[in-house]
């Protein structure tokens, strides 16, 4: 089981002995009210809205700061040895993603500055898709559609369908040319 946590994704063996479920392995990320999880072949992909602040540099210096988190992808080949092999930078924050077809679609990712006046994202649309078949450990960008913040997609053939929060609008989006 993958399970988003407020301080990063925690790898639970619950096959082995169903009753008695055991963490097997941990991917830190930044600190978050939640995490969205989606998996390809032997990785996963996790992304965060990065909407809390660190609790040790909060206590240590009393500043508010929120860590940037881009797409975690994680080698899941060995849970037991899980690891972090790459984080696509292209965000500092995302709402939701979701697995298609070998794309990765990220979507609620609207800032373009995190608390760290250094990182700053530079892959923004209202819908980011990144190619996860060409090389499943480093996935680039491959297209985007900018027209209103999305909160929730979900994939059907080669439309896209998503919830623009906002204007309580329902869009219906042509992705079959992912550019």
């Amino acid at each position: 089981a993958l399970v988003g946590g407020f301080d990063g994704t925690y790898i639970v063996d619950v096959s082995t002995t169903p009753e008695s479920p055991q963490l097997v392995s941990f991917i830190p990320g930044s600190y978050s009210s939640h995490r969205d999880i989606k998996t390809y072949g032997n990785f996963m992909y996790a992304g965060t809205e990065a909407n809390r602040p660190d609790p040790e540099i909060l206590e240590e210096t009393g500043v508010d700061y929120n860590i940037p988190q881009g797409i975690q992808v994680v080698n899941l080949t060995d849970p037991e040895n899980a690891e972090l092999v790459y984080e696509w930078d292209g965000v500092v924050q995302s709402h939701n993603i979701m697995e298609a077809d070998g794309y990765l679609y990220i979507i609620g990712s609207t800032q373009y500055y995190s608390d760290d006046p250094d990182q700053e994202a530079w892959g923004l649309d209202d819908l980011i898709i990144l190619d996860l078949e060409s090389n499943p450990a480093e996935p680039v960008k491959v297209g985007g559609w900018t027209g209103e913040y999305l909160h929730d997609v979900c994939v059907h053939e080669d439309i896209l369908y998503g919830c623009g929060i906002y204007s309580a609008s329902m869009f219906a989006i042509d992705i079959s040319d992912k550019s």
